[in-house]
């Protein structure tokens, strides 16, 4: 299907991908407004990409998931298997990217590393707040956990669209709940 933009979009069952995305993100922001009131959740100015990721497939859903939440009060909205990670802003992001940039330039400088650790194509939105990452590869549009520490990544879902499908379902099915210490978590969660 062609977006607005003269690009092409993927569909599901008819469906442009960033129209699930969005439906997602009204569901979720609709949840939290039920549950967790002090939690809000606003669109943001978007900054523009970097020239190398502006036209990337993975592109249009950063930028989708920023209209709608890209400016947020509180924590624990995007739940992982590691736990609650809270949604940044663009600016966040980019502040993220390049310190992340500066970290792996010294540590190859330093030979402490052989090769890149955060790729240039990843896309933090999310934040555990000590270091740990969800991103989106603007290039592959796979969304990934980083592991600060051990310096590695999982795979959490193929796309953005079905990340954050897949939480509203489990959201609605019971499998996620708000808990107020921490946000959004399994039931027996500790």
């Amino acid at each position: 299907v062609q977006n607005a933009r003269g690009g092409v979009e993927r569909c599901r069952n008819g469906v442009s991908e960033s129209a699930v995305l969005l439906e997602s993100l009204q569901r979720l922001k609709t949840w939290l407004a039920q549950h967790a009131p002090e939690i809000k959740i606003d669109p943001a100015t978007i900054p523009g990409l970097p020239d190398a990721l502006a036209t990337a497939p993975g592109a249009q859903d950063i930028l989708t998931l920023w209209s709608v939440a890209g400016q947020c009060e509180g924590y624990g909205q995007v739940a992982t298997p590691r736990g609650p990670f809270s949604l940044i802003s663009p600016d966040e992001s980019q502040e993220t990217r390049g310190i992340m940039e500066q970290v792996q330039a010294e540590e190859l400088e330093d030979g402490e590393m052989d090769e890149r650790f955060y790729p240039a194509e990843w896309i933090p939105f999310a934040s555990d707040g000590s270091g740990d990452d969800v991103v989106v590869n603007a290039v592959t549009r796979e969304v990934r956990h980083f592991d600060h520490e051990e310096r590695a990544d999982t795979l959490l879902a193929p796309d953005l669209p079905t990340f954050f499908a897949d939480q509203m379902q489990k959201i609605e099915a019971g499998e996620l709940v708000w808990n107020a210490d921490w946000g959004i978590v399994p039931p027996d969660w500790d």
